[in-house]
This record gives structure tokens, sequence and C-alpha cells, in this order.
């Protein structure tokens, strides 16, 4: 556990007064961030440690300004020396063994006096991004276009499917589930390109969105009966078919539910892991890795998910009976290795894994990787697509370095948390732990 910092040490060592305000604070953390990140110091032996501490600082220092801490630890001083920094500094190299040098500022200042925004502002603006991505037609207007469908007498046929959809209730067993998945009734034509069966998906999935819950196996086998599994490679015939002709927002909440079940398989497999002892030194921090996942999801910053078992597992994954079809490439000569791989707002991508591998986070997917949204997931793959081979296609198409491979040391969570500020992803530390 990290050790709480002062109030007057985070002033000071994201330099800063006692007078500035949260925007301030995260201007100035962005731009030390990027100066004393290890990545970009791979020289410097110090480098993580300084890193960690400033990361440290900033965690304290936001909560306190936007009101989260009632306070921040104080520098024991006299009454008459509660304003000596001075003091609060040395008292502070004093602990940690710190030069002055490691947080000396002499750039200029002046670009950054246009970054004017505040924090909340900025949480509030990515939840709606995000809500954005999840919109889907208004039920009201949905229902006059359903009315408009079946005003048309060759539609007639379809009417008692509709009013029975209608009438059910949320993650209801009714019969009209299995009556339509006939392939006369799904595949019905209703105008140009679009089908009965798109307006099944969208009668399920509104009733799902509008409860705020997430869809039963039956109700979710329904929706992929009929259009496949969204994760499939968009250039699969059944994805053109159907999940291009929906809005985003259809298509962005089934993969939500349907990563909800994948995350609960990959902790179903990293228990048994655990429990088996098969990884050394995996038991210790299994607990915190599957708080970091569940948090990231129960936070609504996960979008979507992809699982990755080596082939003796896989083996083990088909015998067991699922209630949701397992979706699952298969890492060639991996043995039990597992990974997961998760989409998080279109901002970080993350890929974590049960063994010694360094937990990879990337600001864009290379379009030559088997992340890419088109890759036929079918395919089997090696474990080196998803390290080394990763790392190589990122930097030959991304000329930036928003590519990090942290290991899980002491304060990785905090080093994932500024990584994930810097790419525009507002994840607070008690989101996760």
């Amino acid at each position: 556990m990290p050790t709480h910092l002062t109030l007057q040490e985070c002033y000071y060592i994201l330099s800063v007064t006692s007078s500035a305000k949260l925007d301030e604070v995260k201007r100035a953390y962005h731009k030390k961030a990027l100066e004393l990140h290890p990545d970009h110091n791979p020289d410097d032996p110090t480098a993580t440690e300084k890193f960690q501490k400033l990361n440290e600082a900033y965690t304290e220092l936001s909560s306190y300004l936007r009101g989260e801490k009632a306070f921040v630890s104080q520098v024991k001083t006299d009454s008459n020396e509660t304003d000596d920094w001075q003091e609060a500094w040395n008292s502070y190299k004093q602990r940690w063994h710190f030069d002055d040098s490691w947080f000396n500022d002499d750039d200029d200042d002046e670009d950054d006096e246009d970054e004017d925004y505040d924090e909340d502002e900025q949480e509030e603006s990515y939840e709606e991004a995000d809500r954005e991505a999840y919109i889907i037609d208004d039920e009201q207007k949905a229902r006059a276009m359903e009315d408009k469908i079946l005003a048309n007498p060759a539609h007639q046929k379809f009417a008692k499917y509709i009013q029975n959809i209608r009438n059910l209730y949320i993650n209801e067993s009714g019969e009209v589930l299995y009556q339509i998945r006939f392939k006369d009734i799904y595949e019905a034509k209703i105008r140009g390109n679009r089908k009965f069966g798109h307006l099944i998906i969208e009668m399920l999935v509104r009733k799902l969105v509008a409860s705020n819950t997430s869809p039963s196996a039956l109700w979710l086998n329904s929706i992929l009966y009929i259009a496949g599994d969204p994760r499939e490679s968009t250039r699969t015939e059944s994805y053109k078919t159907w999940w291009n002709l929906l809005k985003p927002g259809y298509t962005n909440n089934v993969k939500r539910w349907l990563a909800e079940y994948d995350i609960e398989r990959f902790f179903e497999i990293m228990k048994l892991i655990h429990e088996k002892k098969e990884i050394p030194d995996f038991e210790n921090n299994y607990a915190i890795r599957e708080t970091f996942i569940r948090g990231l999801f129960q936070h609504h910053f996960v979008r979507e998910v992809r699982l990755f078992l080596g082939t003796s597992l896989m083996k083990d994954v088909q015998n067991a009976a699922g209630s949701v079809p397992a979706f699952i490439t298969e890492v060639t000569g991996a043995g039990r290795f597992v990974a997961i791989y998760l989409n998080l707002r279109d901002k970080a991508h993350i890929i974590e894994s049960t063994h010694n591998y360094s937990l990879r986070i990337l600001s864009k997917i290379p379009k030559r990787s088997v992340l890419a949204p088109d890759y036929d997931r079918k395919k089997k793959i090696e474990k080196a697509d998803l390290a080394k081979k990763l790392a190589q296609a990122y930097k030959a198409e991304f000329n930036d370095h928003l590519y990090y491979e942290k290991l899980h040391s002491t304060y990785w969570k905090y080093d994932l948390i500024s990584i994930f500020d810097l790419l525009g992803l507002h994840v607070r530390y008690r989101d996760i732990r």
C-alpha cells in the first residue's frame, strides 16, 4: 500500500501552489507524467519510483480538491509555521530520499494557459460520450414504426409475434422466443434489406435497455440465433446481413451483455487455476486482478471482451456445457494459457492474463493484428500474436508512444490510472479496488 503523502508534499511534487484549482493540478500532472514516465526514461533506474510518487500525489490531491477526501494528512508543524513550505519539502525529501532536481520544472507554462477545462465537466463528457454509443430508438417512435409495418397487409402474419413480444415480461420464457427462430419468420423481408429478424432484435434489446437489465441466457440466445455473434469479423456474411443494418447502439448493447458472460467465464478459469495453484506467484494477486476487471465492467468502461485460451484449456471449455455459446480464440502451443482483451470505450484497450505476462495497454488497435475488428476470430493464433507481434504491429502503424507493457508490481493500478488519464479515460482508484 502506498504511504499517504501530506498536502504540502502533494503540491510540491506536482509543482503547483496551494491556491491551485483542480484543472491546474490536472494540467500539471499530465505534463509531469509525460516527463517522468518510465517508458520515456529507460536509462533512469529511479524513474519508476518517481512516477509512482507522482501518481500518488495526484490521486491524493485531486481527491482532496474534488471533496472526496475530508483532508489530506498534514506535516506537523507549530501553529505559526503551517505555511512553511520549505520545511515541508525538506520533510518530504528526508522521508523518500528524493532530490530537488527530480521535480524541477524550468519549462515555460504559457502553452498550457489555454487548456481551461474542469475535471467534473470532463467526467460528465466521458459519460455522455459513452451513453451515445448505446443509444437506441425511442420506444414511442419505434412502436409507431412497428404499427406502420403491420398496417401493410403483406405483413399481417407478423402481428401475433410482435404483440406477443410486446407483452413479454423482462427475461420471461415465452413461447414466442422459440417461434421466432423459424427461418421463414426471421428471414422474411420487411423493406429493402431489412428483415423481420431485425425488428425482433430491436424489440428485445429495447425492453432490456429500458429496464436496465442484462438478458437471460434464453433472451440472449434468441438474438444470437437470428443474427449470429456480433463479435465475429465484420467481414462475415452474418455480420453484414444483420448487425450492419442495426444502429450501433443495438450492437454495442449486445456486445456488452456478451462481455459480461465472458468475464464470468474468464474468472471461472482464473479461479480454477488459482485453486489448483498451477501457476507460481499467481495466487498472490488473483483477487487484485479480479477486482480490477470487475471494477472496470461495473463502472461501464468495458464495451467488448475477447477470450484467448491455450489448447488444453480450450478442450476443458468445449467439454463444459455453457448457457451462452463461448466465442474464444485458441492459442496454439500455450498449454494452460488464458488471456482476456477489454475494449474500454474505444479509448484504451488492455490485455490481461493469468501467467507471467505483462499487462498490455494500447490507445488504438492495429489493423494488422489479431485484435482488429475484421480479423477472423475462429483462426488459431500464437502467444506471440498477443505480445511481441502486437507491439510490432502497433509501432509500425502508429507514430506515437501510447503502447505500454506493465508488470503487476506494487503500484500497477496507480500506473494504469495515469496511463488511462493520458488516453482520455477517467478511471478513479476507488472504481477498481
